[in-house]
């Protein structure tokens, strides 16, 4: 393992080197990875999965979803990029978003940037719910904030409700002051007609 560490050299007038770890091909679990980046590709991308997976370990994935997304800034005074931003991003079985998560640096770790969303779904795809978490850096624990949940029928809409969470409560009831403001319940009914299309919306507050 320690043979397998190496120096590359990023600046050579400036001394600027880095150590990086180099393992051998043959040690790699998977030796080829086929990752269409748009649907229109799939077939071709098939066929070379296919070619390959006959004499190497490969897999295939064309769902292209991003799981961590990390950004940059440029340091100006030591001419170089340092850490930013570092999202998280998670899916279940079928490829949908379950959830988000930031994180800032702040010089020695990532530390939450504020917000943390969650995503639910049912058997037909429909979004049940989402939710949103807000960080407090006082107890480092995750504190609910705000939650939409939706009821379907035949894939529509029939009910969104949007909730606060109330601290005092420990509960979804609503009537919360956040930053001055009070935040209160809501509801959305939706009614169709015959041809499943939206005819009116009728919303209400629970104070």
């Amino acid at each position: 393992l320690c043979s397998a560490y190496d120096e590359e050299v990023l600046d050579a007038e400036k001394n600027d080197v880095r150590t990086v770890l180099h393992f051998h091909p043959a040690l790699a679990p998977v030796k080829i990875g086929v990752l269409p980046l748009s649907k229109k590709l799939n077939e071709g991308a098939e066929k070379i999965y296919q070619q390959l997976s006959k004499k190497y370990n490969c897999e295939y994935d064309d769902r292209g979803n991003i799981i961590e997304e990390m950004l940059y800034r440029y340091d100006e005074d030591n001419s170089e990029w340092v850490y930013a931003n570092h999202n998280k991003v998670s899916y279940d079985a079928k490829g949908r978003q379950t959830s988000w998560e930031g994180y800032t640096w702040d010089g020695t770790d990532w530390t939450p940037t504020g917000e943390k969303q969650e995503y639910g779904y049912d058997d037909n795809g429909n979004q049940l719910y989402w939710s949103f978490s807000i960080w407090q850096p006082e107890t480092k624990t995750w504190l609910n904030h705000h939650r939409v949940e939706q009821t379907f029928e035949n894939n529509l809409i029939t009910v969104q409700e949007e909730k606060f969470w109330n601290k005092t409560l420990q509960s979804w009831v609503g009537v919360e002051e956040y930053n001055g403001a009070v935040l209160y319940n809501g509801k959305t009914d939706f009614r169709y007609d015959d041809q499943n299309r939206e005819i009116y919306e009728v919303a209400y507050t629970a104070k």
